[in-house]
């Protein structure tokens, strides 16, 4: 695993915030938000990562929204529908 000294993390967009747009009405939840940009902006960059290779590696909005949609189905199977309290357990493996 790479040290944060050995990680290059580069956040993009800070000075693109002066041509952001307020979401659009129907827009209220993180969720939402996501569902909508994935439908405006699907082949748009969500990350672009170094890989430990050393290889750029972009993920779009779409894929992003697709590995969201694996995880969210995965774990409502694992849930217990008879139990609000009982979350699931999550764990990922590298």
């Amino acid at each position: 695993m790479a040290s944060l000294s050995q990680s290059r993390i580069v956040l993009l967009g800070q000075e693109g915030l002066q041509h952001a747009r307020p979401p659009p009405d129907d827009v209220q939840t993180l969720p939402d938000l996501f569902a909508h940009t994935v439908a405006q902006h699907p082949h748009r960059p969500a990350f672009v990562m170094f890989l430990s290779d050393g290889t750029l590696h972009t993920l779009s909005y779409l894929d992003l929204g697709r590995k969201v949609r694996h995880i969210s189905d995965a774990l409502q199977e694992l849930s217990d529908p008879s139990s609000e309290n009982a979350p699931p357990v999550v764990w990922h493996l590298a």
